[in-house]
């Protein structure tokens, strides 16, 4: 259970005020609190805000706002701060500051109430290669901040940072669209009334073959994220071998080969770092002829942006045509979620 002040559980009478830089996500995880407990809530949102923000604070919003009467802002039972985009590149010179602030801020102002952050900040943006550099900035400027909430006296609002990582939640590389703010919405409310939300979601991805490549042994692709973990699954549905035709590949002996285009998948929430895909394969295996005998080939699965790929390593003495990999099951690849 959790408490106020460490004095008193959390009523399911809630008022909550929210400080953020998104007003939709607002709206969205009212909508979803309001089907479940009371809620009265205050929504003191602008689109540049941030702890640090980029005209707009975080901490001006809650000091600009009607709540001026310290009997109501007893009242207050929750503050809970959404963001994270706006505080990109601020750095931590700059950004733990201004949360110790705005919690001393809070903690003076209004007394009773519990100080979350959720890291609703992220974006759709792991799909040009330059993006991966941005994606890493993104980690030190802004994930590592807010997880320093707790020292400040604040809470973190566990696991929230994943849900936003499914590329069809976006109507561009930023902005959550209308399924998006109510998917997301829903683990910030989840997490005000647990304490924490788990996102976990599992998919069969639709593929789209390369000229030359197709599935065999009805081969499936299955996703699947589990909040910080993003897996990939090759699987068939009816013999014991799953994989894919490919364009004849002449190999020369002891040769690695650089990843091979298999199929661009959609729909799925596991998509890949893009041009870092030593960071995002399966373990090598033998392939498999169809006799079951296998070859002095290996074969891996490697995912490149939201291309599946197979790489091919070969030990045999002479060189040979390959044009088939064909795995005994299960094949899982499996990468951090953050990357997706």
């Amino acid at each position: 259970m959790w408490f106020i002040n460490e004095n008193r559980p959390i009523p399911n009478n809630r008022y909550i005020v929210f400080v953020s830089d998104n007003s939709s996500l607002v709206t969205a995880t009212a909508t979803v609190l309001q089907k479940r407990i009371e809620v009265t809530y205050k929504n003191l949102s602008a689109t540049d805000a941030g702890f640090v923000g980029n005209g707009t604070t975080f901490l001006s919003l809650l000091q600009g706002s009607d709540i001026s009467d310290a009997e109501a802002k007893l009242m207050v039972t929750d503050i809970v701060v959404l963001g994270g985009r706006q505080d990109l590149q601020k750095g931590v010179a700059n950004v733990k500051p201004a949360m110790e602030t705005f919690s001393n801020y809070c903690k003076q102002h209004f007394p009773l109430a519990k100080v979350w952050v959720g890291m609703t900040g992220w974006a759709d943006c792991g799909l040009a290669s330059s993006s991966v550099v941005n994606i890493g900035i993104f980690f030190k400027d802004v994930l590592e901040y807010y997880a320093w909430a707790n020292a400040y006296g604040m809470c973190y609002m566990n696991n929230v940072q994943y849900a936003t990582h499914y590329t069809d939640f976006y109507s561009d590389t930023y902005t959550l669209n209308s399924t998006g703010l109510a998917y997301v919405g829903g683990h910030v409310a989840e997490c005000l009334l647990n304490g924490t939300t788990t996102v976990f979601e599992s998919q069969t991805a639709t593929l789209s073959f390369k000229s030359g490549c197709s599935a065999i042994d009805n081969t499936r692709v299955m996703t699947a994220i589990n909040n910080n973990e993003a897996s990939l699954y090759l699987r068939n549905g009816s013999s014991n071998y799953c994989g894919f035709n490919i364009p004849s590949q002449s190999l020369s002996p002891n040769t690695y080969y650089a990843p091979v285009p298999v199929a661009d998948l959609t729909g799925v929430w596991c998509t890949g770092r893009v041009n870092e895909y030593p960071h995002f394969e399966s373990e090598w295996q033998y392939v498999l002829k169809y006799n079951g005998t296998t070859l002095d080939t290996q074969c891996r699965l490697v995912m490149q942006g939201r291309t599946l790929c197979v790489q091919i390593r070969y030990f045999g003495t002479s060189s040979v045509n390959f044009s088939l990999v064909r795995f005994a099951e299960p094949i899982k690849i499996t990468s951090d979620a953050m990357f997706c």
